[in-house]
């Protein structure tokens, strides 16, 4: 498992952002499902997964990261490549779709869906499978029928990580310019 530390300074900016998050209410919407946007924590537990992967790809935080509530499919542009970031607590194994957003899916314009396992103290760790192309999840979810698995509400669409394409080959296949960007 890859660990990234993020340093104090970006601990306490993430925290900062999931405050500021909760305060604005631009993330309280009808996609947004289980009060999360009311939950600063979870806010921040979210930024600390796109702050780590930025720094994971070499990018500044500060330009990669969205801080101004654009209103934008994607959480981080790497090199054409929209990826949407998942970020989930650290002993959690599901990337999830939440509910809420089924009806909008075909809207949403990404390329790739990426799993951050996230803790509290600000350390993100990517799994040995963390990826997965936008139509291949939609191809290949389970969705959550209220007991199975314990804690999603029905209809939640999601994959266990097991399932995910591996890390290694994210790198590779970033690397291959395709200019459909497809995951086909």
């Amino acid at each position: 498992m890859l660990r990234i530390d993020l340093s104090p300074y970006w601990v306490r900016r993430c925290r900062r952002e999931g405050y500021r998050r909760v305060q604005s209410g631009k993330f309280s919407n009808q996609y947004t499902h289980r009060a999360i946007d009311k939950d600063p924590i979870a806010q921040a537990r979210s930024v600390f997964g796109e702050v780590g992967f930025a720094q994971w790809h070499g990018l500044d935080p500060n330009i990669a990261v969205d801080w101004e509530d654009r209103a934008r499919d994607w959480d981080i542009d790497l090199g054409g490549w929209l990826i949407d970031i998942k970020s989930i607590k650290d002993v959690y194994r599901l990337l999830c779709w939440s509910v809420a957003k089924n009806s909008i899916w075909d809207r949403k314009n990404f390329h790739i869906l990426f799993l951050m396992k996230v803790c509290d103290d600000g350390v993100c760790l990517i799994g040995r499978q963390s990826w997965i192309g936008k139509q291949q999840f939609f191809e290949n979810k389970l969705v959550a029928d209220g007991g199975n698995p314990r804690g999603l509400d029905p209809g939640t669409w999601y994959i266990d990580q097991k399932d995910l394409w591996f890390t290694d080959h994210f790198e590779e296949f970033i690397a291959c310019r395709a200019s459909s960007h497809t995951t086909g």
